[in-house]
């Protein structure tokens, strides 16, 4: 019985570290430059495209800068889920995305205050 266990935990675990798309591998991978298109939180659809960097700091979370420091915040990585905090214009926003075996990043984003939860963003690697 003891053996089986053992033998069905090493085997969930190997699946699980191998699978198509691991979470090393997501965590790996998240630095770097993103364009981005979505939704603000009332449903409509933003103006243009726009350009977001992801840095590892020294401490280890992610920091994010949209278009050049219009936007700032704080992140980190578990399995394939990014969640981050940024503030612009004295609004906090919350954001939850799944990162996807291609490299994109599909989030959902809350911003204290506002009535609408509709808000959305796509990030496509550039």
């Amino acid at each position: 019985m003891l053996r089986s266990l053992a033998l069905g935990m090493m085997v969930a675990l190997s699946l699980a570290a191998s699978g198509p798309y691991s979470a090393a591998r997501a965590e790996s991978s998240i630095a770097g430059r993103y364009t981005y298109t979505g939704t603000d939180t009332d449903g409509s659809a933003y103006d243009g495209a726009g350009e977001v960097v992801v840095t590892k700091a020294p401490s280890g979370a992610y920091e994010i800068v949209y278009d050049g420091g219009a936007y700032t915040g704080v992140g980190q990585v578990t399995g394939d889920t990014f969640s981050f905090a940024s503030m612009a214009e004295g609004k906090n926003s919350i954001s939850i995305g799944t990162i996807r075996p291609d490299g994109s990043i599909v989030t959902r984003w809350w911003r204290y205050k506002d009535k609408g939860s509709k808000g959305t963003e796509t990030w496509v690697r550039k």
